[in-house]
């Protein structure tokens, strides 16, 4: 799932801890492999969270959206989301 949340960004010391603390509770989600976010110069925040089965992906999802509700409440609008099955994968 690739996860867009415009006007977003807004990163400060304590979001990253906040992050940290998210990607904790991710990995104890039965069947998550892999989390990342980074921003973009005009404010969103971009997120790639790698699943084995969609219900692990719908668990992630969950946990981000509640995440982003208390540590970036300014981020209101809809996020653009993008899922499907992996076909090729590297580095993990």
């Amino acid at each position: 799932m690739i996860r867009r949340d415009v006007g977003a960004a807004a990163v400060t010391e304590t979001l990253v801890r906040a992050g940290r603390a998210l990607t904790v509770q991710m990995s104890q989600v039965p069947g998550f492999v892999s989390h990342a976010a980074f921003t973009t110069e005009d404010g969103a925040l971009i997120s790639i969270s790698i699943c084995e089965d969609a219900a692990a992906l719908e668990a992630i999802g969950g946990l981000l959206a509640g995440w982003l509700s208390v540590n970036m409440p300014h981020a209101r609008q809809q996020p653009e989301i993008v899922a499907g099955e992996l076909i090729m994968q590297g580095g993990l």
